[in-house]
């Protein structure tokens, strides 16, 4: 669709087009993450299994993600042209091989493979019923920090023993950020009693956070918009397969200022779509799905009305002055890590 719409014709463009579709995995691991999760949770539900027992055999599965992720590789490194980025060997694999890749890659290849990729639903679950009971004790956020600390060096690891699998260690290296991030963002707001008042003063950013699949989902269509940039400076002179915004060879300011020009027109969309309560939206659909009464799901209402879990009265401090510098000197760590690994410096 992105590149019917540029109106360009050639080979490029229908390898372009096919390699792009594996994108998409990043919906199938989300789909796979979470009915595995929910497979395990209600099982264990079911057999009226303790919180300790569900959280440690939640724990477990997600570390075998990890752990055999290399077994399946080998497996994969048997069958010839499975392994490798699907747009830089397309042309060379045979028709029978791209289709074995289109429905076997997202086991252990490709660009979000379900190992190890799978595991972050796991330890997303396992942090989410302890948040869900109201546990936002100075314990267990140690145990997050401890388990991004562990993912840092089990992503490091992987990317100085497996040198050809960056796609497997561009998802461990973010992780631990992420963790760290959300460990930042739970103890200065939420323990802190000031959710309803961030909430209120970051309407503006949470708009896109809370559409954010969707939006991902929706990203081909700024191709439009890219195409009526590429009109307005170079014409048809250039044809936009062949011009530096296609390409990615603008000048940094360029880059930002094609950035800043999206943000508007994804505002005003999602604007909009606010006042349809945002259905038809994944996240709406999700919503319908799981909710027990799918009459009364109203994201709109979501969006504007955000209760602090911890109230402003029982707000607590338990880390001092040095234990933050230590977590702020943890992220930098793994910030300058993420940028080793993402621009391959060694």
């Amino acid at each position: 669709m992105t590149y019917a719409i540029a109106s360009e014709t050639g080979e490029r463009i229908v390898e372009k087009m096919l390699s792009e579709l594996f994108h998409t995995q990043i919906l199938s691991l989300i789909g796979y993450g979470v009915l595995f999760t929910s497979i395990v949770y209600f099982l264990c539900k079911r057999k009226n299994k303790s919180k300790k027992f569900t959280m440690i055999t939640l724990s477990i599965i997600g570390i075998a993600f990890i752990v055999l992720t290399p077994i399946v590789l080998v497996i994969f490194e048997n069958i010839a042209g499975l392994l490798g980025y699907p747009n830089r060997t397309l042309d060379e694999r045979s028709f029978i091989v791209n289709v074995l890749y289109f429905f076997l890659s997202p086991i252990a290849n490709g660009w979000y493979p379900i190992f190890p990729g799978v595991s972050i639903f796991f330890l997303g679950m396992i942090i989410g019923i302890e948040f869900s009971e109201g546990n936002f004790s100075k314990k267990f956020l140690n145990k997050i920090i401890l388990t991004s600390v562990v993912y840092f060096v089990v992503g490091l690891l992987w990317y100085f023993l497996f040198e050809d699998d960056k796609y497997n260690n561009d998802m461990l290296i973010p992780i631990p950020g992420s963790l760290l991030g959300l460990v930042i963002l739970i103890y200065f707001i939420e323990i802190r009693g000031k959710g309803t008042a961030f909430a209120k003063k970051t309407i503006f950013f949470r708009r896109f956070g809370n559409l954010s699949l969707t939006i991902w989902a929706l990203q081909w269509t700024m191709m439009i918009y890219l195409r009526i940039i590429h009109l307005i400076f170079y014409g048809t002179s250039i044809p936009f397969i062949d011009g530096p915004i296609f390409n990615a060879e603008m000048t940094g300011n360029a880059t930002w200022g094609l950035f800043f020009g999206m943000i508007p027109i994804w505002f005003l969309f999602l604007w909009g779509w606010e006042h349809a309560n945002y259905k038809g939206s994944l996240e709406w659909l999700f919503a319908k799905v799981v909710s027990k009464d799918s009459a009364k799901v109203d994201l709109k209402f979501a969006l504007h009305n955000v209760d602090s879990v911890i109230p402003e009265e029982k707000a607590q401090r338990f880390y001092g002055p040095w234990e933050l510098v230590g977590i702020f000197f943890l992220l930098l760590i793994y910030m300058i890590g993420s940028l080793v690994v993402l621009l391959e410096l060694i």
